[in-house]
């Protein structure tokens, strides 16, 4: 049965689909029984087929991950036969929103676990399914019996997800009563505990639900402030004058066509040193085709053809260590110059402008620096230039057509 609705899944017509499957059993015994079964079904099944268990080789179970979790074009595996040993930790969900219950557990927490693999943020679907099996005419058995048992824990499975929903972990409220069932010393599950809780619980997710609104406010605000403070150029602009410091191949610009749209990105240049272990991860976990950088969030997201250089990124770290390390150094050994002089059209800034980054002497922590400055015009009083107000100093700065003395950062 359970071969049978995998081919018209994931097989239909003896063609691989695009969909994806899980199984879980419980014993590496029953996953290697049906692995042998899949691959006796048809020759090509044993490449659309693959095992998740525990003690397995580190790299190879990496491995199996990166390609389950990347686009079916790229990788063929559709069936993913997994022991509980992959029901940890693990984000499956990308391209997967089938699972199966091959054989169920008697706690469970151990079934949420499994469910939570796929259950998660960064669903896709719109709704996992999730299958068990049951005996025909499971509802009319008597208790102790296989049939009866598994009429149990479908109860149990049941009430799993409706306890869920109102408070999210049931483990701990049914979990000890499924053992006594399976051991013969219960017949039915007692939730009156749990239901009395869900008006408590209720109260509870209210407070949850303003959290969420109060945090969705807060990440609006966060998207403002990497707008204002402009994150992704000031970041690309750190790697770039670090790059050059330290005597390596500056990044290279390049589009990336995307449907209708083009994405701006960058190709990581060979680099040599210390600076080679900023390059891990940039080859792609299936293809080993080396992907592109960029460093906006936006771009990077929901896709595994490019990769997000972050601020925990290496590459960044590694720049911003260089850096601080170049500020603080005597004039003697300085290459990161404290001054430099820029051109900019007259139509943009048309007098001399003056600007520069300081704190107040109070703030003894992590100082934030802001500009200071004056234009200064001797058009009228030419003996007595007057100061004015520096404004739009990025603006000026983007502006500029060239750089007199380099290299030099102010963000």
């Amino acid at each position: 049965m359970l071969i049978g609705w995998l081919d018209d899944v994931v097989r239909p017509g003896g063609v691989w689909s695009d969909e994806r499957v899980i199984v879980f059993t419980e014993y590496r015994d029953t996953q290697r029984w049906l692995q042998e079964l899949l691959a006796a079904r048809a020759a090509s099944a044993a490449t659309g087929v693959e095992l998740l268990y525990g003690w397995m080789d580190v790299e190879r179970r990496e491995r199996i991950k990166a390609e389950f979790q990347a686009s079916p074009d790229l990788s063929p595996i559709r069936i993913l036969l997994a022991t509980d040993a992959a029901s940890e930790g693990i984000d499956l969900q990308r391209y997967c929103h089938r699972l199966v219950h091959y054989e169920i557990p008697w706690n469970p927490n151990r079934l949420e676990q499994r469910n939570g693999r796929i259950d998660r943020h960064g669903q896709r679907s719109p709704e996992v399914l999730v299958h068990h099996f049951v005996s025909k005419g499971f509802q009319q058995t008597a208790p102790g019996s296989l049939e009866g048992d598994l009429e149990f824990l479908y109860i149990a499975a049941r009430k799993i997800e409706e306890i869920r929903e109102d408070l999210g972990s049931v483990g701990p409220v049914i979990a000890e009563q499924v053992e006594e069932a399976m051991l013969g010393h219960r017949h039915s599950l007692d939730t009156d505990a749990a239901e009395q809780k869900r008006a408590t619980q209720r109260r509870v997710l209210k407070i949850e639900r303003d959290l969420r609104a109060e945090i969705a406010r807060l990440r609006e605000h966060l998207d403002e402030s990497n707008s204002e403070l402009r994150i992704p150029e000031n970041v690309e602009r750190v790697v770039q004058t670090a790059l050059e410091l330290a005597r390596q191949p500056r990044l290279e610009q390049r589009m990336l066509r995307r449907g209708g749209s083009t994405e701006r990105v960058f190709e990581l240049p060979l680099l040599t040193g210390s600076w080679a272990l900023a390059g891990e991860g940039v080859a792609h976990p299936v293809t080993g085709e080396v992907r592109p950088i960029t460093f906006d969030h936006d771009v990077a997201s929901g896709h595994d053809d490019v990769v997000l250089v972050h601020l925990q990124h290496r590459l960044v770290q590694q720049s911003l260590r260089l850096l601080r390390a170049e500020i603080w150094a005597t004039d003697a050994a300085a290459r990161l110059s404290r001054v430099t002089a820029r051109l900019v059209p007259d139509q943009v800034l048309p007098d001399p402008a003056v600007v520069a980054h300081g704190a107040p002497r109070h703030h003894r922590q992590r100082p934030s620096p802001s500009p200071r400055g004056g234009r200064r015009s001797g058009r009228d009083h030419p003996r007595r230039a007057m100061p004015r107000k520096v404004g739009r100093t990025d603006h000026y700065a983007n502006r500029s057509e060239c750089e007199l003395r380099a290299p030099f950062l102010a963000i």
